[in-house]
């Protein structure tokens, strides 16, 4: 059974409930349209054979030994994110598609695939080729998603990334997409949680995060907190040694899980809905950013719970939070 189905212009990936992925990508169809463009045009054209078919490119499993196909059956392995992601937009020169998605090689690790076109520039006999795989977490990869490899206002987003979150659920961690180089550790808590969903902003400033415990976290991805961030004066060397000194005394009260890093980064804002008990899992995203009248910029989440009501909240960079929009999708008279 077919448990997600993620697309762009390239490829298709198919996650199915025995732990498998199945990758293809577009063919390019006659007069030079391809990808979903080529299915479309063959559509409308009413030809559903020659124009938009998809090639067969792999098969591989994602689970490790040590876990167990019910993993797929859960109600948060239907939503965006769950143990893969495909990039929305093609990434480089190339135009190629990236899939980065937990690894069969090891518990808590994730490998990350380069889908490219043939040098011709059509599709047909793409290839997929592992440009790297490194350890994430010590507990199995429950959540992952790509950021940064869209485009704000006409110009490629500088910052192309990847987060994942273990089934613990505590730290988050944030990678370069490109080169696997470990950025950020974020802490969501101290205590096991299901993460239900990860959304980056347009610009992959800012990773919002979901989960059991019925709390949204918003996290800053700054300069300056980067794992590897060196102070560039006294004022910022004091401020850092504040922070490690206060982390330290935290530690001694607070129990400590396997996947906790040296140095993590704790949100800035966080945004609790009043919902019905067990938390069902919900999907998160994170809109076009707005400013106010004092030019400050203000972050759009919104947070769509499995009963079909929807929550829009504008969030600015101090942590404060407002609610913007809230609807019930299922019962709206006027629904465009």
């Amino acid at each position: 059974a077919v448990r997600r189905v993620e697309m762009n212009r390239l490829s298709v990936v198919v996650l199915t409930a025995n732990g498998q992925l199945h990758v293809f990508v577009y063919k390019k169809a006659e007069g030079g349209v391809s990808g979903g463009g080529a299915m479309r045009a063959g559509l409308a054209a009413g030809d559903s054979t020659t124009s938009g078919d998809i090639e067969f490119v792999r098969t591989m499993s994602i689970l490790h030994e040590s876990e167990s196909p019910r993993m797929m059956t859960a109600k948060p392995a239907t939503t965006q994110g769950a143990f893969f992601d495909l990039s929305s937009y093609l990434v480089g020169e190339g135009g190629d598609s990236w899939l980065v998605t937990k690894s069969a090689e090891g518990l808590g690790s994730v490998a990350a695939y380069k889908i490219s076109g043939c040098s011709g520039g059509g599709y047909d006999g793409a290839s997929m080729e592992l440009v790297y795989s490194l350890f994430a977490h010590h507990h199995g990869i429950g959540r992952i998603a790509i950021g940064g490899d869209g485009v704000m206002d006409g110009v490629d987003v500088e910052q192309k990334v990847f987060a994942t979150a273990s089934m613990q659920g505590t730290i988050i961690r944030v990678f370069s997409l490109l080169q696997g180089q470990k950025l950020y550790e974020l802490q969501r808590g101290s205590s096991p949680c299901t993460i239900f969903s990860l959304a980056f902003n347009i610009d992959a400033t800012v990773l919002s995060v979901s989960g059991s415990k019925g709390t949204t976290h918003l996290f800053q991805l700054s300069e300056e907190n980067r794992v590897d961030h060196q102070p560039t004066n006294e004022s910022e060397t004091a401020r850092i040694s504040i922070k490690e000194g206060l982390s330290k005394i935290m530690k001694r009260f607070t129990s400590k899980s396997k996947d906790d890093g040296e140095q993590m980064i704790r949100s800035f804002c966080r945004i609790r809905l009043k919902a019905e008990k067990p938390i069902a899992p919900n999907t998160i995203a994170m809109l076009k950013p707005t400013y106010t009248e004092e030019a400050e910029r203000e972050e759009n989440v919104m947070i769509c719970l499995g009963s079909g009501n929807i929550f829009q909240f504008a969030v600015l960079r101090s942590g404060k939070s407002r609610p913007i929009r809230a609807d019930d999708l299922l019962f709206r008279k006027n629904c465009d």
